[in-house]
């Protein structure tokens, strides 16, 4: 619609949460309702001035006083649309802002060069507000036809990931995933815990990001 948004690991909270919205500059902040809170403890050192609930009590999407009739404007391929933040596994996060027509040169390449198809599964536990969680592992297989209307996207969460390694390569064998990716030293550690405790087989698993 125009603007640029700026996903953020719902499970941050305090300075790390108010930096990221701060460095931002983000002005409209769209969250689940148990989350609010968290946005709101920080709002004021932010640029922050409206705090949205996804959807309400009931469900419904976009419980608010959002116009949904809005007129949309046309979008040039050189608008910076998403701004993502690097991990801050060695520093500070620091956030990138994509133009537009590179998110979909991203997907295509990363498609062909899988050779993704409708034959594909991809199990994800990667942080969706990330570049590799969310082009990598979302929009790709999305993309690249990996039969989501049959269930073949799955994914989990980050922080069940963190609390059992294991689960990684066990969902994998459950789902007969094809595609899979995360960071060596996730996979190290992954590797450890199926070392041992495992059953199951990765004879379908072809790639590894």
């Amino acid at each position: 619609a125009g603007l640029v948004h700026v996903p953020i690991n719902f499970s941050l909270k305090g300075a790390e949460l108010q930096y990221l919205l701060a460095q931002s500059g983000a002005r409209v902040a769209l969250v689940d309702p148990h989350l609010a809170e968290h946005v709101l403890a920080v709002q004021a050192e932010t640029a922050v001035t409206q705090v949205i609930p996804l959807h309400g009590a009931d469900g419904s999407l976009l419980d608010s006083e959002l116009d949904a009739h809005v007129e949309l404007p046309q979008i040039d391929e050189s608008a910076l649309v998403p701004l993502l933040s690097t991990s801050g596994t060695t520093s500070d996060p620091n956030g990138v802002l994509l133009p537009l027509y590179r998110i979909p040169a991203n997907v295509h390449a990363i498609v062909e060069h899988l050779h993704l198809s409708d034959g594909d599964v991809a199990f994800s536990w990667l942080p969706w507000s990330h570049d590799m969680g969310l082009i990598g592992m979302v929009l790709a297989p999305l993309a690249g036809n990996a039969v989501v209307t049959r269930g073949a996207l799955h994914v989990a969460k980050p922080e069940h990931f963190v609390a059992d390694p294991g689960l990684w390569m066990r969902r994998c064998a459950e789902v007969g995933a094809s595609i899979t990716a995360g960071p060596d030293f996730a996979m190290r550690v992954a590797v450890r815990a199926a070392r041992r405790s495992f059953e199951g087989s990765l004879e379908r698993l072809r790639c590894v990001i």
